[in-house]
């Protein structure tokens, strides 16, 4: 089976190029890439173990890549998913100008063994559905990450160690301590590196339901959103805690990565607008959230 899917990116070839090559931004891409380890990469072959967010669990996945400069990168994969024989793929590059053509294609053997030819069918096309949407959604998140992505960074200091202030934002049931907002919150799982959990959260006078993917990492927690707050495409954000030698105050650093819907016959200039009043408006709410928790730390 051969399974492609095509998407028009507005940016230049060298920065859509760029972005599917450079392996660690994949992560500010992806929502559901969770670590990149890195095996090697010379420019041109790449090998690493990327581990994602799948439905039963984080699942790590071994990649080799070959990588022609602004023209495609080719995939292949050791291990193939369950249930397929052999996979290979690539993305194919076609510059356009101002705007670069992206066509990312699959070809794919399932298995097949003790399977009828109607059974292999039906298999074939349940299996061809699923990568159509999987490629289109990969396809259509660097699109929004090369075209509309937006990112905020501001940081405050607390009172507290960096080992104990982790324990305190990665405890996200006794976040209403700090942040009045959270009404309800469910920790669906939790192995104190990987944590999923839905709250309820007052969002401008209104009550939202939210799901979030945290992951802890040296650095802090790094976090997305599987369903976006409702006037966004695309979500995640991190709390990164640098300690300071000898003191019991930390640094935290708050980054947040969004690209806002837009209407389909929304001109750029008004997009532009709401996407300064949403940026302002959640600038207001990450410091308001920060300055609780330094409020509840003096």
């Amino acid at each position: 089976m051969i399974i492609q899917q095509t998407i028009i990116i507005n940016a230049p070839i060298e920065e859509v190029y760029g972005a599917y090559a450079d392996i660690h931004k994949w992560k500010k891409v992806l929502p559901d890439v969770l670590e990149i380890n890195e095996i090697e990469d010379d420019g041109v072959y790449q090998e690493f173990l990327m581990t994602v967010s799948r439905p039963t669990g984080p699942e790590t996945v071994h990649s080799k890549r070959i990588c022609k400069k602004y023209e495609s990168i080719e995939l292949t994969q050791p291990i193939p998913p369950p249930g397929v024989k052999s996979m290979v793929g690539e993305w194919k590059f076609i510059n356009k100008g101002s705007t670069t053509e992206v066509t990312a294609t699959r070809t794919v053997e399932l298995v097949n063994e003790n399977m009828t030819d109607e059974e292999l069918h039906l298999a074939e096309i349940r299996f061809t559905k699923n990568l159509k949407r999987f490629l289109n959604q990969n396809l259509t998140c660097f699109k929004n990450y090369l075209e509309l992505y937006q990112e905020i960074t501001l940081s405050i200091e607390l009172n507290e160690n960096k080992h104990s202030l982790f324990e305190i934002f990665w405890d996200i049931k006794k976040w209403n301590s700090y942040w009045n907002k959270i009404d309800n919150v469910t920790v669906i799982y939790d192995d104190q590196v990987h944590q999923e959990f839905a709250m309820t959260v007052w969002r401008d006078g209104a009550k939202e339901n939210v799901r979030t993917i945290r992951y802890a990492e040296d650095e802090g927690i790094h976090f997305f959103s599987p369903e976006p707050p409702r006037l966004l495409n695309y979500h995640v954000g991190a709390w990164l805690l640098s300690g300071h030698d000898g003191t019991d105050k930390t640094t935290v650093e708050a980054k947040r990565g969004f690209t806002l819907k837009r209407g389909p016959d929304e001109e750029l200039v008004e997009y532009k607008k709401r996407v300064t009043d949403y940026r302002e408006k959640l600038e207001e709410r990450i410091n308001k959230i920060l300055n609780s928790f330094a409020k509840a730390m003096n």
